[in-house]
């Protein structure tokens, strides 16, 4: 990059991510975990918007849990790509762009990844309870197929089967695609992922899972099934029921109430809870078979003459995606009217977000001193390399890089004040966050 200004050149200042060669802009803040951060980021050399996740700062022992997770992260994903390639079937998963052991100033491994540009499920899930609109059966039924197709993959793609291990609603993300009327779900972050060789292992074994949830106790080796079932009783169900009448307060109870119905006409009048039912027999089955396993494996421990425990085979799910795509007939008690009003107020506000989201231009301030105000108060901790981008043309460009920039307590890093036409600027990009 050139560090030779044009005299003409418009300057602004943005915060530059230089993990590889001609590096990326920053954009936006669009996650803040426990683990990782995820920024939105605009690549310099064509203009692509993409994500970049990155560790946080934090102890040593709780940076090299974090470190290992994106290594895990990154392998499996890359392999899982490499299969998709080969066999052309397809992935619904982000795909992985790029990765290095070390970001900027040699901090941590970064990686950059395809941007859903829909949201996470979750804050769909919200914005239908926010309006007071049903999520459609149909819609809900598709999502569980599109969710299920992607666990069958991680279950045959590969030699041993791939357990996600961190399935909810948080780790799904919407896709809008030119041509498709429904968002694609794309399952996020493996790192809590586990191979089936993994799970079945003796109950003092520090590698074994542990399973912290009641709702799947029941499942020793927290298959994603299990992970299903409560992510559709908890999350699914209580949006789709927004359509009956009865459902005022105890929703809980409702739900259990509605799923626990006898019903032999539901796999023509409630799908839903037919293919319910149909995860819940594969969750009891292979929990079953686990247990056998695990005992063996115990046994295997006590004593090692004793013949090691067999691998359990895990049921395929494709009896259900079958199920799940068929057409069905919802007899539904809400109206055309509130199927649209869902439609105008869900799913079009989402496509019209994804649609300016892809188009945000990365946030420049008109000194470094303001960005960086705006950068530590997003929490985000220094040094920063900020780049000098030349917004007089249609395409940003930039003209130079200042290395390494502290903010100063009191001062603005040796700049001038900013004047008010700055201060305006600074407010309107720190409304992003």
């Amino acid at each position: 990059m050139s560090s030779d200004i044009h005299p003409a050149a418009q300057v602004r200042y943005a915060r530059i991510y230089q993990d590889y060669e001609d590096g990326c802009l920053y954009i936006r803040g669009l996650s803040n975990g426990h683990a990782l951060v995820a920024h939105l980021v605009r690549q310099c050399s064509n203009g692509v918007v993409c994500v970049r996740k990155s560790i946080r700062r934090r102890g040593a022992s709780d940076l090299e849990l974090a470190k290992e997770a994106v290594a895990r992260d990154i392998r499996l994903v890359t392999r899982l790509q490499e299969v998709s390639h080969a066999s052309g079937k397809h992935l619904r998963v982000p795909r992985l762009l790029s990765s290095t052991l070390s970001g900027d100033h040699g901090h941590e491994p970064v990686s950059y990844w395809e941007f859903c540009n829909g949201g996470t499920l979750f804050s769909f899930l919200m914005r239908c309870k926010a309006k007071g609109v049903a999520l459609p059966v149909n819609l809900a039924l598709d999502f569980i197929r599109q969710v299920l197709e992607t666990l069958e993959f991680l279950h045959t793609a590969l030699v041993t089967p791939v357990f996600h291990g961190d399935l909810h609603s948080f780790n799904l993300a919407l896709h809008f695609t030119p041509g498709r009327t429904v968002p694609e779900l794309r399952l996020l972050d493996f790192g809590h992922a586990k191979s089936l060789a993994a799970t079945v292992l003796p109950d003092d074994d520090t590698e074994r899972p542990t399973c912290t949830d009641p709702d799947t106790a029941h499942d020793p080796t927290r298959w994603d099934i299990g992970s299903v079932l409560t992510w559709i009783r908890r999350d699914l169900l209580p949006r789709v029921m927004l359509r009956r009448k009865d459902l005022t307060d105890l929703q809980e109870f409702r739900i259990a109430a509605f799923l626990a119905k006898p019903g032999d006409d539901d796999e023509r009048t409630e799908p839903l809870r037919h293919a319910y039912r149909m995860l819940q027999r594969l969750a009891d089955q292979i929990g079953h078979d686990f247990s056998i396993a695990q005992a063996r494996a115990n046994q295997h421990a006590k004593d090692p003459a004793t013949a090691p425990p067999p691998m359990p085979t895990l049921p395929s799910l494709k009896p259900v995606i079958k199920f799940l795509r068929r057409p069905h007939r919802i007899h539904d008690l809400s109206s055309a009217k509130a199927h649209c009003v869902f439609w105008d107020t869900v799913v079009e506000h989402t496509r019209a977000r994804a649609v300016r989201y892809e188009g945000l231009d990365p946030l420049v301030c008109m000194t470094p001193g303001g960005l960086l105000e705006i950068l530590h108060d997003a929490g985000m901790s220094g040094p920063w390399d900020v780049a000098m981008v030349d917004v007089g043309e249609r395409k940003m460009s930039v003209v130079g890089v200042l290395h390494g920039l502290e903010r100063e307590v009191g001062g603005e890093v040796g700049y001038e004040d900013e004047e008010e036409e700055e201060e305006e600027s600074d407010r309107e990009y720190g409304e992003l966050w």
